[in-house]
């Protein structure tokens, strides 16, 4: 195909792309005697989710006593005794909040 031909089939080419876009545009633009559809408004019931904790009651994290430990077999049961109570003190907190929140299904 010589230069010529491939210019003009290009143009060609462009051109009823160019009529194509210009024609599918048009589809659309609403018509302007045509009501929009008409709106619905449903109402549903549903249950949703409420945080029954306050979080200020939640109980703080115990302390880390890792860095207390020293090898000392009787020395360090003595801190992990110490850490074990201060840990149950507050996951009893946290099971007394948490049990008002659960529903128990029969």
């Amino acid at each position: 195909m010589n230069t010529k031909m491939r210019h003009l089939v290009t143009a060609l080419l462009t051109l009823l792309i160019s009529t194509l876009i210009i024609l599918l545009s048009g589809c659309s633009v609403p018509h302007p005697n045509k009501a929009p559809p008409p709106v619905e408004f449903v109402s549903v019931n549903k249950e949703v989710a409420v945080p029954c904790i306050d979080p200020k009651d939640i109980p703080d994290r115990p302390a880390s006593v890792g860095g207390q430990l020293d090898g000392n077999a009787q020395h360090d049961a003595s801190i992990l005794a110490g850490a074990l109570i201060e840990t149950r003190i507050a996951l009893d907190k946290t099971f007394a909040l948490i049990t008002g929140c659960v529903q128990l299904k029969h």
